[in-house]
C-alpha cells in the first residue's frame, strides 16, 4: 500500500510537472535558485555537517520535474557550493575533500540522468495517452454520427412501410441504449464499462431519478458486456414504463448489483425489484425485449436470469460469474 501510495503521488507530480511548460532558461534558473537556497540553509549546520546528503534529494527532485540539463546545473552548483562553503571555513580545500566533492558530482551525475531517464519515458507514456484520448474522441464523435444516420434511415424506411409509431419509436430508444453504451466504451478504449454510469446513461432517458433507486459497490463490467448489459437495463425500464412501476406517477425501481462468494465462486448478482406501480399481472406470451433480457443477457455473462411477478412488483435478477462478467475478475 504504502508503495502504490508513492508511486500515484510521483505520477501526480510528473503529470504536473508536464504542464508547467517552462523555457529551458526558467528552468535552469529556478534549479540555480533552488540549490542556492538549500546551500544557504545547511550554512547553519557548519561545513563539515553531511556536506552532500542536503543536497542530494533537491537535485534529484530536480531532475525528476525540471528535467536532465537542469539536473547536471543544479548539481554542477551543489558540488560547488558546498566546496566553497569548505574554503570559506578552512581557507583551503585538502585533497580528501576536493576526491569526495568529485565523488559526490559523478554519483549525482548518475542520478540525474536516472531521474531525467523515468521523466523522459513518462513523458512519452502521457503523449500517447493524450494521443489515444483524442483518438478515443474522434472515435466517439464518429460512433455517435453513424448511429445518428442509422437511426435516421430505420426511422424512413420504417415510416415508409407504414409501421405502427409504437415500433418507430421503440427501434429508435433500442439505438439510443446502444449510443449510450458506446460513449462509456470509448472511454476506456472499449475495456469496460463502470455499472453506475451505464445505469445513470441508459435509464436517464427512461425515468426521472428521484424514481430510480441504485445502489451497488463500484463495478466495472468487462467490455463485451456493456452493450448486452445496457439493452437489458432499456428493455426493462421500457416494460416498467408500459406495464409496471415507471407506469403511473408512484412507482419506483429498485437496482442493486453486488459481488458475493458463494461455493461456485465469485458471482456477480444484479437485481431489479420494481415497487408502487400497478398490480402485476404476469404475461401470457414473450416479447423480443423479454427474450433479449433472459436469453441474451444470460448467454453472454455465462449466468442464470430469473423473472419473477409477484403481485406488488416485477422482480429480474441475474446471477453470473464475476470471472466472464467485470473487468477485475477476468
Amino acid at each position: 500500500m504504502p508503495i502504490t501510495a508513492a508511486t500515484s503521488s510521483l505520477q501526480q507530480l510528473l503529470a504536473w510537472s508536464l504542464k508547467l511548460k517552462l523555457p529551458m532558461l526558467q528552468r535552469c534558473l529556478l534549479a540555480i535558485a533552488l540549490v542556492l537556497g538549500v546551500a544557504f540553509a545547511r550554512e547553519a549546520f557548519g561545513p563539515d555537517f553531511l556536506p552532500f546528503l542536503f543536497f542530494i534529494p533537491v537535485v534529484t527532485g530536480i531532475a525528476l520535474v525540471l528535467g536532465a540539463v537542469p539536473g547536471l546545473l543544479a548539481g554542477a552548483v551543489s558540488a560547488a557550493a558546498s566546496l566553497l562553503s569548505y574554503i570559506v571555513a578552512h581557507g583551503h580545500p585538502t585533497y580528501e575533500r576536493i576526491g569526495s566533492t568529485a565523488l559526490y558530482a559523478l554519483v549525482l551525475a548518475g542520478l540525474v540522468v536516472c531521474a531525467a531517464t523515468l521523466r523522459s519515458m513518462f513523458e512519452q507514456l502521457h503523449e500517447r495517452s493524450e494521443v489515444r484520448e483524442l483518438a478515443n474522441a474522434e472515435l466517439a464523435h464518429r460512433l455517435k454520427n453513424q448511429l445518428a444516420v442509422v437511426q435516421s434511415i430505420v426511422a424512413q424506411s420504417l415510416r415508409s412501410e407504414n409501421v405502427d409509431p409504437a415500433v418507430r419509436s421503440t427501434v429508435s430508444q433500442r439505438l439510443i441504449a446502444l449510443g449510450a453504451a458506446s460513449n462509456i466504451l470509448t472511454q476506456t478504449s472499449w475495456s469496460g464499462g463502470d455499472m453506475e454510469t451505464l445505469c445513470h446513461d441508459v435509464l436517464g432517458h427512461k425515468a426521472d431519478p428521484c424514481r430510480l433507486r441504485l445502489s451497488g459497490q463500484s463495478t466495472e463490467l468487462q467490455g463485451r458486456i456493456v452493450m448486452p448489459m445496457a439493452l437489458a437495463l432499456h428493455e426493462l425500464a421500457t416494460n416498467a414504463a408500459k406495464y409496471g412501476a415507471l407506469s403511473n406517477t408512484s412507482g419506483i425501481i429498485h437496482l442493486h448489483w453486488t459481488v458475493a462468494r458463494s461455493e461456485r465462486g465469485d458471482r456477480f448478482r444484479l437485481i431489479w425489484r420494481e415497487a408502487g406501480g400497478p398490480p402485476v399481472i404476469p404475461p401470457t406470451r414473450e416479447g423480443f425485449g423479454t427474450k433479449l433480457v433472459q436469453t441474451s443477457l444470460a448467454s453472454y455473462c455465462g449466468g442464470d436470469v430469473t423473472v419473477r411477478f409477484p403481485q406488488d412488483g416485477m422482480v429480474f435478477e441475474l446471477d453470473a460469474p464475476a470471472s466472464v462478467t467485470l473487468k477485475d475478475y477476468a
